[in-house]
């Protein structure tokens, strides 16, 4: 899958949703997360600026699992992951 467009200075969580054919899957991350993902590719095309994309296949979809969420469970993650935003963001401004 690839999850295209990622403007991550718009926005503090993303929530994708993956269908397949047997099962659906939730991730939920803070926009930091996402930005600081070695998946994660800063130019999406050549010239286009503050947009990016997220590479997830076979190979590293485990990788994801701590974002993984049950679909009852998605408003208290994106909650949480809001939080973790926060901090991230605090803890920047914190070090300039």
């Amino acid at each position: 899958m690839i999850f295209e467009q990622i403007k991550c200075r718009c926005c503090a969580v993303f929530v994708w949703i993956g269908v397949w054919q047997d099962v659906i899957r939730h991730w939920v991350l803070s926009s930091n997360e996402v930005k600081s993902s070695k998946y994660y590719s800063r130019r999406q095309h050549l010239g286009n600026k503050g947009e990016g994309q997220l590479h997830l296949n076979k190979k590293n979809i485990s990788e994801f699992a701590k974002y993984e969420v049950n679909g009852s469970d998605l408003l208290e993650a994106i909650r949480a992951a809001h939080s973790r935003q926060l901090r991230a963001k605090a803890a920047k401004k914190g070090n300039s």
